[in-house]
């Protein structure tokens, strides 16, 4: 019996004809035992996975990108499982994301599974290692999303590092307008000190927990004393 809801993923994997026709030969009447690694899906949420038997012992596993190489026997979703004497049902002695028991089918060659609603193919079949070329790719092209991202915000936080002083000096002359009462030519305030209105907002929203700059121009004519309080509350 399954959990409930891992997150929904789909793959362009599909098994083939031959590999559905073979699931009609289950090995506990005399046919090849599955053994190995076997990659696939969970059910109908469509969650990549990852099954190794090894004997009567089944193990499942997510088949994330931090553990393609192999089951993570430390994650809390990881089930393990014992095979009946038919061979046909698993009960779960570590539950995690199975647990109680599921219905088990081998394929006549023992190159196919399924369990759990879910189908899985042998490592090394060309199913199987379809499965896998996708997940090493999708996994790739997740890391490189990733490095692209964290050189931006890098790039970001230097050119943040750089503008800071001309911030400063432009907040602060900016309160002390609005304290003078005398808030007439703002515009100025931003050309003497380095930036331009633009920079400054966009500046702020980044910095200051997404403080509007409009906002913040208008507590100032009126009560630059609660902008002053939100602006320390909102900075990160």
């Amino acid at each position: 019996m399954s959990a409930t809801t891992i997150r929904p993923l789909t793959t362009a994997i599909a098994l083939s004809t031959t590999a559905l026709l073979m699931l009609t030969g289950c090995s506990g009447n005399g046919g090849s035992t599955a053994s190995g690694t076997y990659y696939g899906e969970r059910g109908s949420n469509g969650d990549p996975a990852v099954i190794t038997v090894d004997g009567n012992t089944v193990t499942w596993g997510e088949f994330t990108c931090d553990n393609v190489s192999g089951i993570d026997m430390e994650d809390s979703d990881t089930s393990i499982g014992t095979l009946d004497k038919t061979r046909t049902t698993v009960a779960w002695t570590q539950e995690g994301t199975y647990y109680n028991t599921d219905p088990f089918t081998e394929s006549e060659d023992g190159s196919v599974i399924t369990m759990g609603g879910g189908t899985y193919s042998q490592a090394g079949s060309d199913t199987g290692d379809a499965i896998l070329a996708e997940r090493e790719q999708e996994c790739a092209d997740r890391a490189e999303a990733q490095e692209k991202r964290d050189t931006a915000q890098a790039e970001q936080e230097d050119a943040d590092a750089r503008m800071k002083p001309a911030f400063d000096k432009t907040l602060e002359a900016l309160f002390e307008a609005a304290e003078s009462g005398n808030f007439s030519d703002a515009e100025a305030i931003f050309e003497q000190n380095g930036t331009t209105v633009d920079e400054f907002a966009a500046y702020l929203s980044r910095n200051y927990n997404g403080f509007d700059a409009n906002e913040l121009f208008g507590m100032l004519q009126y009560s630059p004393d609660e902008a002053r309080m939100m602006l320390e509350e909102s900075s990160q």
